[in-house]
């Protein structure tokens, strides 16, 4: 059998895995530093397709993450289903990629509710001297789902808790 990918390609798809790895613990974790780090001040991110701006990372996105950052209660993204390709010299990368975000915010009653974001980026990634770093992003949006339940535990799902 032929080997698919070389040595540095694959050095390459891990790098993008793990960019991907930082975005979403940076997110939840309100680290912007980090987030400094993945995106350029002039990345452009477009969320249209969810009725949002089209905006670079310096200063709309990034204030606005700041924003939702104040908003939610608790966030929990996840990325998956990375489909990544590359230009021939591999200076580009081209990330298709699967999006769940969990979230948690609090009504004017004081209720929490809890939502999740479905849908998925398609990016567009440079190499940087310091790393990959995206360089374009566009929101892929499939659906928003709200009012679930939430539970500190495992809502009585577990034999433990019915003890």
């Amino acid at each position: 059998m032929e080997d698919i990918y070389s040595v540095g390609e694959l050095g390459d798809r891990v790098a993008i895995i793990d960019l991907y790895a930082r975005y979403v613990h940076a997110t939840d974790d309100k680290d912007y530093d980090e987030l400094d780090r993945i995106f350029l001040p002039d990345t452009v991110f477009d969320w249209t397709s969810v009725g949002h701006i089209r905006a670079d990372w310096e200063p709309t996105v990034r204030a606005e993450y700041i924003r939702n950052g104040q908003f939610f209660i608790e966030d929990f993204h996840h990325a998956t289903g990375f489909r990544i390709s590359f230009n021939q010299d591999r200076s580009e990368a081209y990330v298709k990629s699967k999006m769940l975000n969990a979230t948690t915010t609090k009504t004017d009653d004081g209720e929490i509710v809890a939502s999740q974001v479905h849908g998925g980026y398609s990016d567009t990634l440079v190499r940087h001297p310091d790393g990959w770093k995206i360089v374009s992003r566009l929101w892929n949006h499939k659906f928003i789902t709200i009012g679930h339940q939430t539970a500190g535990n495992s809502g009585g799902l577990l034999e433990s808790d019915r003890a």
